[in-house]
């Protein structure tokens, strides 16, 4: 009921005649039902207002189709870079038709909470993306420090929240340490290789390289002391 707070005991648009033995009722029934299509209107009316209202301040919906050029927001979009600002400016060239969710309007789920270790918590470390060194002076007159950073990635936690942890911080994190360090150590290129050569020449120092197609390595050699005079590419 809009102002009685109670359902009269008749609905207005039954076609069952009332049982009631009080003329009143029927009175009664066709007042609320007046008051329900009074109520009606005026609260269409009141929509079709404010939908009035809210038009003016908005453009009709762009439709978009394939081949058209469009900003992609990439707010919620996970890249592989370490830092928002290094992204690449240019996403992608093509974008798939969007698939809504099953359950829409569903957030990612909560990243795991923190483990509880004598006491403390502690954040799991999935993986090691960086690091860097610096030497800094612990005390006035001491030698220097080596001190290791290292740029890590929480497990369960998206890649805005990658920071950087002092290898003093790392706690129980020795393996995921290790494999980072043998990781880059695959990637690791030599500026400078010398290697032994015949007994008619002498040590001879590598200046180049350049990668075969049948993925052998040629370098490009200098006879030490040389003048450069006999230069050619071998492969080792």
């Amino acid at each position: 009921m809009i102002l009685y707070g109670q359902n009269p005991h008749t609905i207005p648009d039954s076609p069952c005649p009332t049982n009631s033995k009080v003329p009143a009722t029927s009175d009664f029934s066709k007042v609320m039902a007046k008051i329900h299509k009074e109520t009606e209107t005026t609260l269409e009316e009141a929509a079709r207002r404010m939908k009035a209202q809210y038009d003016k301040h908005k453009c009709p919906t762009k439709e978009y189709c394939t081949g058209d050029l469009v900003w992609l927001d990439t707010t919620n979009l996970h890249l592989p870079r370490p830092k928002k600002k290094l992204d690449n400016k240019s996403i992608s060239k093509l974008l798939t038709p969007y698939t809504p969710p099953i359950f829409p309007n569903q957030e990612q789920p909560p990243p795991p909470p923190p483990d509880l270790i004598d006491g403390e918590e502690q954040w799991e470390l999935e993986e090691v993306l960086n690091s860097k060194t610096q030497k800094v002076h612990a005390k006035r007159g001491q030698p220097l420090t080596t001190v290791i950073d290292y740029f890590v990635k929480w497990k369960g936690w998206t890649r805005e929240h990658n920071s950087w942890v002092a290898e003093t911080d790392m706690g129980n994190a020795e393996e995921v340490i290790a494999d980072y360090i043998k990781k880059t150590k695959r990637n690791e290129r030599v500026a400078i290789i010398k290697f032994a050569t015949p007994s008619s020449h002498d040590i001879t120092m590598v200046l180049n390289h350049i990668y075969e197609s049948n993925s052998d390595v040629a370098y490009l050699g200098a006879d030490m002391p040389s003048t450069h005079s006999h230069l050619d590419f071998a492969i080792l």
